[in-house]
């Protein structure tokens, strides 16, 4: 029987060993996934996510709260150390808690078994129907994106930012319609892409009735990367949007931390 599903972050040979043995013995669902791929945890749903990714796990853990209250996923972190400070840490971002190296078998397993009660077939619900809000500091555009074409829901990303608003369409993952200012479509996202700071809130079942964007979300952010790239360097230019070149190696790392591309294990 299904006791609940487990979403692994990363991980260590002794996390991933030990979470092994807990689903032989307990019937848990466990799935892993690297760190650059984290926003998968809106694809799978899981009752439980533990995060075993370094110092890179607390980016993760505030960008996954960074949703709000209405993300009911219960966070353990994973750290090489045992102090004070890491578990206020993990409270203050909204985590249950930090396991410290080295992992004891029994301590993990009832760690899990406190988190993880429910009835059999339930799943947290991500996008409900007040829909959520949150900070472009602790969630940007292009990880929204993601979320919502990996959940390949049908929403409103609406984003203020001072005086400035903006609002994106999604519809069934996919962006169809931008509005920002002067600038519709494609445009529009590519200005969005640009906002470091600022609040967003998400409308879910809200349709556009009309569509004006024909990029996929992976070649949207490919060509807001690369205009952001050429911006920082001083190659701005007026006119048509620029071929996409992923030799780019600056891009292509991007597209690695925003977990679009995946490293080969």
């Amino acid at each position: 029987m299904d006791r609940g599903r487990i979403l692994l972050i990363g991980g260590g040979e002794d996390t991933k060993a030990l979470l092994k043995e807990l689903a032989g013995e307990e019937g848990y669902e466990v799935l892993l996934v690297p760190p650059s791929s984290w926003a998968r945890l809106f694809k799978y749903n899981p009752d439980l996510a533990i995060i075993d990714a370094g110092m890179e796990g607390w980016d993760i853990c505030r960008r996954i709260k960074g949703f709000g209250e209405r993300i009911p996923t219960k966070i353990l972190i994973v750290s090489d150390r045992e102090e004070v400070g890491d578990r206020i840490q993990a409270y203050r971002l909204g985590a249950e808690g930090v396991l410290a190296r080295p992992l004891e078998k029994e301590d993990l397993f009832q760690r899990v078994r406190d988190l993880v009660k429910k009835e059999a077939g339930t799943r947290p619900a991500y996008v409900q129907e007040e829909g959520i809000k949150g900070s472009l500091k602790d969630m940007g555009l292009p990880d929204l994106l993601q979320v919502l074409n990996m959940g390949q829901k049908t929403a409103l990303i609406y984003l203020t930012n001072g005086q400035e608003e903006g609002r994106v369409f999604m519809e069934k993952g996919e962006v169809v319609h931008g509005v920002y200012g002067p600038y519709e479509g494609e445009e529009a996202i590519y200005q969005l892409l640009k906002w470091e700071d600022g609040r967003f809130e998400i409308e879910p079942d809200v349709s556009s009735p009309v569509r004006t964007v024909g990029l996929s979300v992976e070649e949207l952010l490919l060509e807001g990367m690369k205009r952001m790239d050429e911006e920082r360097e001083g190659k701005v230019s007026e006119g048509e949007p620029k071929k996409v070149e992923p030799e780019s190696f600056n891009l292509i790392k991007k597209l690695y931390e925003l977990g679009i591309l995946e490293k080969k294990e």
